[in-house]
């Protein structure tokens, strides 16, 4: 079922950028399908980044557009997690009014992290829902218009979400993991999206800082598995970073016989999912304006196509 968006000043209808104002990060190609905003010559229009509508006559400063979640991804925490599943809800709004919103929220918030809880707080929600949530995170360049941190934010802020909903535990994010690697002409090593088959030439992008090998990240989760399972926890549920998904699910079985956990990751296998998958592009920057608005800088974008 595709998310509906909300009411248009005029009707909604599907329109296409000629202008090419906006470019995948990635890809280093413009896009020119129906997902951008043109500063230039459609300055009072927003597009909705997920169902490609258009909508006029709209305060200029209302230039925030934020998505839903993928339906495959809340069916994967659904059955994951006893039922529970978690939406983000659309909305146009401006970014200083997200960046209060998000502020005014953690405020009044139920605490879910780890690391905030007090003791008689952590027994409450231990015994009420003895789930644990582990963000598997990077620092790794995504565009130059969002945080380093982002692959952890993201599953971090969908589990938050989780946790204040259904209960549980946000362990603090994992920011270290593995991923493809290679050593440059140069004799430097190149990591994840540095030799992406758009970056031409290859090489070390700015900030990313995270990699390790998949022994390495495989002993460092098992030890945190120990420590969950001594603390009081009947169930683990990890996501995040691809490389460190992808290690996380393919040892489910065996960890869970070895621990005496129940443990829930995202599968490759799940209909649906690779379709949202991007790096910094418009999935990931959607997800971020809606998580983290006041460190999305939209201005750092190419604005000559």
């Amino acid at each position: 079922m595709t998310p509906s968006c909300p009411p248009p000043a005029k009707a909604c209808s599907i329109t296409r950028c000629t202008c090419g104002c906006w470019r995948n990060s990635t890809a280093r190609s413009t896009w020119r399908s129906s997902i951008s905003r043109c500063p230039r010559s459609r300055p009072h229009e927003i597009t909705c980044w997920l169902n490609s509508r258009r909508y006029s006559e709209v305060r200029e400063e209302m230039t925030v557009m934020q998505e839903t979640e993928h339906p495959s991804r809340r069916n994967v925490l659904a059955a994951g997690l006893a039922g529970a599943s978690a939406g983000i809800v659309p909305g146009v709004q401006s970014i200083a009014a997200a960046a209060a919103e998000s502020t005014e929220n953690a405020a009044t918030a139920v605490k879910v992290r780890f690391d905030e809880l007090l003791p008689h707080e952590f027994r409450k929600r231990l015994a009420q829902r003895p789930i644990a949530y582990l963000p598997l995170g990077t620092l790794e360049w995504h565009g130059e218009h969002l945080p380093l941190g982002s692959d952890a934010m993201q599953s971090e802020g969908l589990m938050l979400e989780c946790a204040r909903r259904f209960g549980g535990i946000v362990m603090p994010p994992i920011y270290l993991g593995p991923d493809r690697a290679k050593p440059a002409d140069d004799g430097k090593m190149l990591v994840g999206m540095d030799y992406a088959e758009s970056a031409t030439p290859p090489r070390q992008l700015d900030g990313s800082c995270y990699w390790v090998p998949n022994g390495f990240h495989l002993l460092m989760v098992d030890a945190i598995l120990a420590q969950l399972k001594r603390a009081g926890f009947r169930a683990v549920f990890a996501d995040g970073h691809g490389p460190s998904r992808w290690s996380w699910a393919e040892n489910l079985s065996e960890r869970q016989a070895r621990f005496g956990l129940k443990l829930f990751g995202v599968t490759k296998e799940i209909v649906g999912w690779r379709s949202q998958v991007d790096h910094a592009a418009r999935n990931e920057t959607s997800l971020m304006m809606h998580l983290r608005p006041n460190l999305v800088d939209l201005s750092q974008l190419p604005q000559s196509r």
